[in-house]
């Protein structure tokens, strides 16, 4: 389980921290496998094609990023 970034220009100082104490609690009360919880929870404004969407550059980032979390957990 993971969440998807949000552009850095909507982005609170302390969003990356929200969001990984949110996936662990979460994590919980769903009985999760796996928190991905090393994706990027923000990234540059550049990666988004709205204030909700990843933009084509933004989809491979995050991808490779999701790539690389998916990877680490089969090594």
């Amino acid at each position: 389980m993971g969440i998807t970034p949000t552009p850095a220009s909507l982005a609170l100082p302390n969003h990356a921290a929200t969001c990984e104490r949110m996936l662990h609690q979460w994590g919980e009360w769903i009985q999760a496998d796996v928190v991905l919880t090393n994706l990027p929870a923000v990234m540059p404004q550049a990666f988004f094609a709205s204030d909700t969407h990843l933009n084509a550059a933004g989809v491979r980032q995050f991808t490779d990023a999701l790539a690389a979390q998916l990877k680490a957990l089969g090594d």
